[in-house]
């Protein structure tokens, strides 16, 4: 081997003995040695670190023996008295061998040595890795305290790399920190971050498709605590439909997902739902493939708590009995036997059986209280820890600062002296490494380049946002403080005048007039907001189109009325049609409302309904001042100078038409308007028969 690579030498040497110059060949022969050993040795260690990233691969696919005796053969090849990459992947391989032998205190020795070695060469992916290891081997033996501050280190460390998928993966932890500290708001936010991040990376990594269901899920669970059912409802089928058509194998997420959903529908008392998905869950989580027993047997607890409130007793009795022997079947079910007892309490309680009910309440209770033990002697305090947090977080940005100051002092004093060595041996490869490092530089300098634009752009972004917030704001105090005002001052004149039962009842109209119209502001407003976040929510059901059209002519005469102007529908026969009554209601009392305040006194306001092919069409036609080609481009837009000010100075917020358009829309329908100034203006709504 060592004759085979100094061949080139050999030969130069023989070449120049033959020739007489002897005393040139001595350097040449020399310098060619060094670097055909050197590139030998480079070569090697390339080797060497592919198969240590084998050997890892190996363990991630649970593969141990295999990978055990990898690393026997691989480890006489190892020079452990150097720092470098090999010697730190090395450890990890040992310290991930030992957790999967459950050789806990080997595992933290490795740890350490990994650890060490990161730190050494600055490898920040190296030392990411070495800190989640310790923040897993801390997690896995249940103490929370060490735990954390190595998650916070290992998200800083990913954070400096910009490695996604990691910085996702530990947002969902800390997510699940928070949930467990019962802080469900600030948890969702981390699970939100979570899923944003996953969800860029879905299509092309099954992982993190799986990962996409789990945060929806953990997202909805937090809703769920916070009692806000339809929230909760709608990301676990969210999260259900996601996991139907992605990529992962779905029949376990699917399992648990399912009886989720059963547990949402029985806190809202919907039992027959609850009672269905709930039993969708179990059986896909008793397949043995699926390996949920442990999630079968909480599910049917639920279940049976379900069946106890439904007073279903004997079917109770028998899926407790079930419920028994599942969690005899395994040892590592022992956990679940709290919650049976307790519920076996419930059920007893409920059917009168009180000795039997006091029985398992009193298992239930020393279960408890040992779990309530071991709980007291962990030395530390969640929610001490939970607001520590972002200060460990800071803490941890000044040491790194402080560690990235004393290497950059000895990466100098390194560099010098191994420059002044290997300057000769080292030219001709520098020369290559040189001109690669200038491409890396190059690169570097567009990434920059790039996430300067971007930064831009996003400041330009900031900019409009807060220009559409001031606006917002100013407007919405403008138009509250109307009929607020209104409000109080008729309030006031009702208690200090006696005045007749019909003058009372025409000021108690003006006082709804006022709560009405700063009503229909506020809803505006949340529904501004719902459709900017996409998040408009429609309660769709049947109803007679006719008889809204009515009720909103009904409940604004009280505008209408003053100025004298009258509203004429032109009767037509009944239509069922299938809408949100309360939102087309509001979008017929917007387009009502605009043309009372651009109408003059003693006009009239013609309303029209018809089928027109697949829809009903509805027609809104004032006899007012009308608009220009300019403004009719504008209505539907907010915060433009489209909100005009009406003949009798009514105010808008400018928002109405814009949210008006969305909510039709968000039917299947369609809105338009003809107007020409000083001539009125006609709305056409257009609403789905089907």
């Amino acid at each position: 081997m060592l004759i085979g690579r100094n061949i080139i030498p050999i030969a130069i040497f023989a070449y120049m003995v033959k020739n007489k110059t002897i005393k040139i060949a001595l350097p040449i022969i020399l310098a060619f040695t060094m670097l055909f050993n050197a590139e030998f040795a480079f070569s090697q260690k390339e080797s060497i670190k592919d198969q240590l990233l084998t050997i890892k691969s190996l363990l991630d696919q649970e593969k141990i023996e295999q990978a055990k005796l990898a690393t026997k053969s691989l480890e006489k090849k190892i020079e452990l008295w150097r720092e470098n990459d090999e010697t730190a992947i090395y450890y990890e391989i040992k310290a991930s061998t030992a957790l999967h032998e459950e050789r806990l205190g080997e595992q933290q020795e490795y740890l350490l040595l990994f650890l060490n070695a990161a730190k050494k060469i600055e490898n920040h992916d190296l030392l990411a890795s070495a800190f989640l290891g310790f923040a897993s081997h801390f997690e896995h033996i249940g103490d929370l305290k060490n735990a954390i501050p190595y998650f916070l280190k290992a998200l800083d460390e990913y954070e400096l790399i910009n490695n996604a998928q990691k910085i996702a993966y530990l947002y969902n932890k800390i997510g699940l920190i928070y949930y467990s500290d019962k802080n469900y708001i600030k948890a969702r936010s981390y699970f939100f971050s979570a899923y944003s991040i996953y969800k860029k990376y879905d299509r092309e990594d099954p992982e993190c498709a799986y990962w996409v269901q789990n945060s929806l899920s953990n997202i909805s669970l937090t809703y769920l605590q916070t009692k806000d059912f339809g929230k909760a409802l709608a990301y676990s089928k969210k999260a259900l439909l996601y996991c139907q058509e992605s990529i992962i194998d779905n029949e376990r997420p699917m399992a648990v997902l399912n009886s989720n959903i059963g547990s949402i529908y029985g806190r809202m008392g919907n039992y027959a739902l609850a009672e269905k998905y709930l039993r969708e869950g179990i059986e896909t989580s008793l397949e043995p493939k699926n390996h949920e027993t442990l999630h079968a047997i909480y599910s049917k607890i639920t279940l049976i708590n379900f069946l106890t409130k439904q007073k279903k007793f004997a079917l109770a009795e028998v899926e407790l009995g079930i419920v028994w022997s599942l969690i005899n079947s395994g040892k590592n079910f022992e956990e679940a036997k709290s919650s049976y007892y307790k519920q076996l309490a419930e059920l007893k309680f409920a059917k009168q059986d009180y000795k039997n009910a006091f029985e398992a309440q009193k298992l239930y209770m020393a279960i408890e209280d040992s779990i309530d033990k071991i709980t007291e002697n962990r030395n530390y305090s969640k929610e001490i820890l939970i607001h520590d947090l972002e200060n460990q977080k800071t803490l941890n940005d000044l040491l790194r600062s402080e560690n990235n100051y004393k290497g950059l002092t000895n990466k100098v004093v390194i560099t010098m002296v191994v420059l002044a060595i290997l300057l000769t041996v080292l030219a001709f490869i520098g020369q290559a490494k040189l001109r690669q490092k200038n491409k890396l530089l190059s690169d570097f300098n567009l990434k920059i380049n790039e996430q300067k634009n971007a930064t831009e752009v996003l400041n330009l972004e900031l900019i409009k946002v807060n220009k559409n917030k001031s606006f917002l704001i100013q407007s919405v105090a403008h138009d509250l403080r109307t009929p607020i005002g209104n409000v109080m001052n008729l309030n006031d004149f009702l208690s200090e005048t006696d005045l007749k039962e019909q003058e009372a009842a025409d000021y108690i109209k003006l006082i709804r007039s006022s709560c009405l119209l700063a009503l229909n502001i506020m809803e505006d407003i949340l529904d501004e907001s719902m459709i900017d976040n996409g998040k408009l929510q429609l309660n769709k059901r049947h109803g007679n189109i006719k008889h809204l059209i009515q009720e909103s002519i009904h409940l604004l005469q009280f505008r209408a009325k003053p100025k004298h102007i009258s509203i004429l529908f032109e009767q037509s026969s009944d239509l069922e049609l299938k809408f949100d009554h309360e939102r087309i209601k509001r979008v017929l009392m917007n387009i009502l409302m605009n043309a009372i305040k651009f109408s003059p006194r003693g006009c009239n306001i013609y309303i029209n309904q018809l089928i027109d092919g697949n829809y009903c069409k509805i027609s809104i036609r004032d006899e007012g001042i009308g608009m220009g080609k300019d403004l009719i481009g504008q209505i539907f837009e907010r915060n433009t100078p489209s909100g005009r000010v009406g003949l009798e100075m009514e105010r808008s917020i400018g928002i109405g038409l814009a949210i008006t358009q969305s909510i039709v829309e968000s039917h299947g329908g369609k809105i338009n308007v003809e107007s020409t100034p000083n001539s009125g203006s006609t709305f056409y709504i257009e609403l789905p028969l089907s």
